[in-house]
Parts: structure tokens; sequence; C-alpha cells
């Protein structure tokens, strides 16, 4: 029997699903047989990354590698539903696991510290896809996150295959299943049965069933082609394993763009500078931050203000317990926040999801819920949340680009929570949020658009697209005394119609711009413009409102009441 042409098939994704999708659910079970013992320099790269790390297993087959270092928490996808299913079986479903497309993978951009893709890449028909399935890993590891990718070679003479320079780079390698079937006409004995004197038994037949696996062989050097040709990627070692495989372990080293950088230095410095007025003005303060993630603020703040701030991060519960096992085990952030609990080491996803997201303290609070949750009476949230605000002190809530994903009607739910359940009860109440906009502008729609195509829906982006509805959905949908606004082009003095009032002082401004230099001023003042800071409160008096305190920064919107 001949083997199949690949020219039959001319369409890339056609091929792929004819020999590699479907081959490998149908084979699955036999495969996953042969696949138990983890490769020695896969090994190595795993239990080398550092302790309760996040990585993914792209093409993690039957999630051999998911287990190798319980101190890990690693999440594994592959295309064929047949491995994923032999991966839960044999993990008893102790492991994430999830079918997934490598050119779209369903991962958050850069959440994991790293990555692995072993016997994957080399499955893409085509050069531009292997590339893009290179390049859509990576964009979903951190800045200076590790990838390690294994690919056959075509130079692998000593081994079985007997590929060597020269030969044809794209193959249809067979896969061989057998099973025994009895012949037609004869009657099938148990294994105690035996013949009688003179009577022939027949042999079984051996049904022999051939699929094909499509394979491109990389030649030397070929495999470090192409991860050069992803943006950020920087190759650290390279090399052959037992002849049949190239390895080539990356390192992503990204150098954001002068114009990002020098944005995010703008937002924080802003949000610094308000938060610190609110905690100046104040004896003791509270300050509850909406999704915090893995900020840092919180600690720089606690300590410098040991015995005036109490500080409360509310984020999704996996982020929390991510966050909570950070603090544990560093003793300068235990010292910090009071943390005297003993330090966590989960070994496996069910001891992860164990944890406890929530950590209560007298300074520092860690708590894993859904804001979307918050609004709704009774509700656990809520209660939980009751148990651990101190409402008679004033309080500032911090919102860096998280309302901007919930939907209009959570949005405006969800800041009616907060005002209504501090402004008859504190003496002062601050809301203090960073989002982008839209301006109704063509820039603004490309922005959306770009966002839209990474899986990014910003649902606010388009009901508030200026400055001035911004601070009307404080006052007159949530209920504020009054609220400020400006865009971060005005905070970092580009804004010529408002160059009293700065919020960087000139020798600041001008250290900042020289460390890196941007040549186009009109781009990084319409960027700039697309985002916002604003604050918003609600207090008892004159005397306890931030009104003069902020005063000193230029704002460019203000409403009152």
């Amino acid at each position: 029997m001949s083997s199949p042409s690949l020219d039959a098939i001319a369409d890339p994704r056609e091929r792929e699903a004819h020999f590699v999708h479907d081959v490998y659910n149908e084979i699955a079970p036999h495969f996953s047989s042969t696949r138990y013992k983890p490769w020695p320099i896969v090994e190595e790269f795993l239990l080398s990354r550092k302790d309760h790390s996040i990585g993914i297993d792209i093409g993690c087959g039957n999630g051999k590698y998911l287990g190798v270092n319980p101190k890990l928490y690693i999440i594994g996808s592959d295309r064929s539903i047949g491995l994923i299913e032999c991966a839960k079986k044999i993990s008893n479903d102790r492991y994430e696991v999830s079918l997934a497309d490598g050119l779209n993978l369903p991962h958050p951009n850069g959440a994991f510290d790293f990555a692995i893709s072993i016997a994957v890449i080399h499955h893409f028909s085509t050069k531009e896809r292997r590339i893009k399935a290179i390049e859509e890993i990576m964009s979903k590891i951190k800045s200076n996150g590790e990838l390690l990718v294994y690919c056959w070679a075509l130079e692998q003479e000593k081994s079985r295959r007997g590929y060597k320079s020269g030969d044809e780079q794209d193959v249809l390698v067979p896969w061989v299943t057998q099973k025994k079937k009895q012949s037609k006409g004869t009657n099938k004995a148990s294994s105690s049965d035996q013949p009688e004197e003179g009577m022939g038994v027949e042999a079984p037949v051996v049904e022999k069933n051939i699929n094909y696996r499509y394979y491109h062989l990389y030649r030397q050097g070929e495999l470090e082609q192409d991860i050069g040709e992803v943006p950020g990627c920087v190759i650290s070692k390279a090399g052959y394993e037992k002849d049949n495989c190239r390895v080539t372990e990356t390192s992503f080293s990204e150098s954001k763009l002068p114009i990002i950088n020098n944005g995010t230095y703008l937002r924080t410095r802003s949000v610094d500078l308000i938060v610190e007025k609110f905690i100046q003005k104040f004896e003791e303060v509270q300050i509850v931050s909406l999704g915090g993630g893995s900020d840092t603020r919180a600690f720089r703040l606690l300590d410098k203000h040991p015995t005036k701030l109490r500080y409360i991060e509310i984020d999704f519960e996996d982020s929390c317990r991510i966050k909570k096992l950070s603090i544990e085990n560093d003793s300068n952030l235990s010292r910090i926040t009071n943390c005297a609990l003993p330090k966590l080491d989960p070994t496996s996803k069910e001891e992860f999801q164990n944890i406890n997201s929530n950590y209560v303290s007298e300074r520092y609070c860690l708590l894993g819920i859904d804001l979307r949750q918050l609004p709704y009476a009774g509700s656990p949230e809520a209660e939980s949340l009751n148990s651990i605000l101190d409402k008679s002190k004033p309080t500032l809530i911090l919102s860096e680009c998280v309302l901007c994903y919930l939907s209009e009607e959570e949005n405006t739910a969800v800041v009616q929570f907060w005002v209504k359940m501090f402004k008859e009860s504190t003496t002062h109440f601050s809301f203090l949020m960073y989002e982008p906009m839209s301006l109704n502008d063509t820039f603004g729609e490309t922005m959306a658009t770009n966002l839209a195509k990474r899986g990014i829906n910003l649902m606010t982006f388009q009901k508030y697209p200026t400055l001035a509805s911004k601070v009307s959905f404080l006052v007159d949908e949530c209920g504020l005394q009054r609220a400020f606004a400006t865009d971060i082009a005005t905070v970092g003095g580009y804004n010529e119609t408002h160059q009293q009032d700065e919020w960087i002082d000139t020798l600041d401004r001008n250290r900042i711009r020289q460390l890196e230099l941007i040549d186009e001023v009109e781009e990084i003042v319409l960027l700039f413009k697309h985002y916002c800071i604003c604050f918003g409160e609600y207090s008892q008096s004159i005397s306890s409102s931030l009104v003069e305190d902020v005063s000193q920064y230029q704002w460019v919107c203000s409403k009152s009441l």
C-alpha cells in the first residue's frame, strides 16, 4: 500500500486537519501509551523554574510534562480532543487542560512565566504558520519569560528514521497500529481450552492500520531563523537531542516602545500623586484597589505609611491565591503586610485550588471576589466585604483599567455600590480611576479594532468616550458630589493650552523624556489624549474635601452637583 501524497491537499488548514488533527484523534490512546517518559532537557527546564511559577504547555498531549515539577502551576492545551481526554484520564482530572488551536490560543497575553511546546510546531504545514504559532505562544508569556521548543530535525542519520541533509523536509510519517482478530469460520477459544488431538487451530489474523502524520523536518539553523522572525525573541540555547529533534530554548526579552514606557510612567506618577494627597489629608485611611492583580503599589505604600494606612486588594480568586503565595514566601512582603501564616507549598492543581484566596490582617487584606457580584444585596461577596471594611475611615477606591472591562450596567452598579456603602458613613470617600477613552475619533476606532483582534473588549469605551462624559458618569449616574478629569497628554505636559498647574515639574519631565527620545511628538500626544485619570469624591464637609489639595494639578474637565 503506497503512502498518500501531500500534493493532494493544497490548503494548509485542510492538510493539517487531515494529516495531523484527525490522525491524533484516531491514534490518541495508542499514542498516549507510548508517551510516558519525560525527555531529559524538558525535565531539566521545568525543574529549573522558580517555585510557584505559572506556565503553559502548548500541545501537551497526554500531559506527561504537567506533573514533572509539582511546585509549578502549568496549564496544558492541545488540538486533539482524544489526547486531552487521555491527559484527564491519566491524571484523574488533576491537571488544567483544554482544547485549543495553536494559532489562536485562549490564554491571556503576557500572563505566564514560561512555556513549553514539545514536538508541535513541525506539524504546521507552512513557514508562515509555523512562525505564527511561535509568535502566538510568545505573546502569552511575560517579558523575560522563557519558551522551550522541540521540533524534529532533518539531520538524523543515526536514528532509525534515517533522514539526512538534502532529503525532503515536508514528509508524511506513518503510525502503525495492530490488532489481532480471529479469522472467519473459526471458534474463539479461551486460554484454558485445549484443542483435541488432530484438530488444527487457525492462528489469529493481525490487522494493521496505518495513519500518516505530517511533519516539517527542520534543517540545521532553520528553527533559529523562524524564531528570529518573531519580534522580541532572543535565543539563549540551541542544539540536538538524540539526533532526532532540534531543541531551541528562547528567552523573550521584550523591549517596550519608548511611547509605552513614557505612558506607563505618567499613569503611575499621576495615580501616586493623588493617592499621596489622600493619605496625607487624614490621620488614618483605607484604600481599596479593584483588580489589584500583580500590582505592587500596596507594599510600597504600606512600607512608607506603617501606622495610618490599611490596604485592601480585590481580584479573582486565582489571582489572589498567586499573590498570597508570593507574600507568604517572601520575608520582606510578609513583614510589610504583617503576614504570620506558614509558607504554603502546593504540589498540585487541587492543592492550589484549596488555598483560601482571602488573607486578612490589620494592615492588609486580599479578597478573592468577583466585582460583578458585589451590587447584589445579600450576596456572599458583599457580606464578606462588609465584615472586613472599616466604613468609618476615609476611603479611596482605586480602579486602573478594570471597570472598563465590565458591561455598561455592571460598571454603573459597581461604582454605585461603593458610593452607597461609604457616602453616609465616613467623612470622606474618593474614587480614582484610570481608563482609556475613544474620543469618538478615528484613532479611537483603530484602538478598539486592534484590541478586539487580541480578544479584548472594552465595553464602556464608546459609552463614555470623553472627559465630559466621564465626570458626568461619576456625578450624575453614580452620585458623587464632584468629579475631575484630565488626559495623560496634559499630565505629561504635552497639552499647550494647559501649561499652568503642572502635574510633573519641568526637571522631572525633561529627565523622563531624555531617557528614551521620542521623535513623533504628534503621535504621543494623540495616544495620550485617549487615556484619562478621573477623580471623584463625596465629603461631609469642606474641611474633609480633597478639592483644594488636588486643585494644584491641571484638570481639563470638572463637574459638581
